[in-house]
């Protein structure tokens, strides 16, 4: 049996949806890092990692509603090692059965604490099943950046 140990750190570009003047809120949200660990190659493994994304308002005038999607065309992304790729999916729950994009969105509330305040959300990672060639290797390297929208 084959092990490969894979450390993904998403690369985030950040795109921000202006606030409306009534809620003038300044928000941002910190870069997830998803770590795979050893990748076990046997089917019926579950090869999963979850990430945490925490949304920080300041300026808050009342709670902020606000919504998290992928920039995304398609869902299958990928992460490299040389010339050797391996394929990956991100979902909005536990069950993996969503697939996170633009149109299913992670949304939540920051509740306003004077002025300020924050909410955190789960990611949750899976690499695709029965992938050939994966050779061994931490494969660390975004071959496509994952680019999120926070909207508020």
């Amino acid at each position: 049996m084959k092990r490969i140990k894979i450390f993904k750190y998403l690369v985030i570009l950040t795109t921000l949806i202006a606030p409306t003047l009534a809620q003038a809120a300044i928000c941002r949200f910190n870069n997830p890092n998803l770590a795979f660990g050893l990748y076990d190659p046997r089917p019926g493994a579950s090869n999963t990692s979850t990430a945490t994304i925490t949304v920080v308002c300041s300026d808050m005038k009342s709670d902020v509603p606000y919504s998290l999607s992928l920039i995304k065309t398609k869902q299958l992304l990928s992460m490299t090692k040389g010339g050797d790729i391996i394929n990956y999916q991100l979902f909005t729950k536990a069950s993996y059965a969503t697939i996170w994009d633009d149109k299913n969105v992670i949304s939540g509330v920051v509740i306003n604490n004077a002025g300020n305040g924050s909410d955190t959300k789960t990611v949750y990672g899976k690499i695709i099943s029965n992938q050939s060639g994966i050779k061994s290797g931490a494969y660390n390297s975004a071959a496509d950046p994952v680019i999120i929208n926070l909207k508020y």
